[in-house]
């Protein structure tokens, strides 16, 4: 898979989650204040 189809699939993967997401881990997000914030982790979720 190239990278480009990797953050296509990502990007429908994070605008559906995104509502849950935001909810769920914003907080853990700012307390762990990410220098560099990924996909991955909303990926993960």
């Amino acid at each position: 898979m190239s990278d480009a189809e990797f953050f296509s699939i990502a990007r429908v993967a994070l605008l559906v989650n995104l509502p849950k997401v935001n909810i769920n881990n914003a907080s853990k997000f700012k307390k762990k204040k990410l220098k560099k914030q990924t996909l991955f982790p909303f990926i993960l979720e």
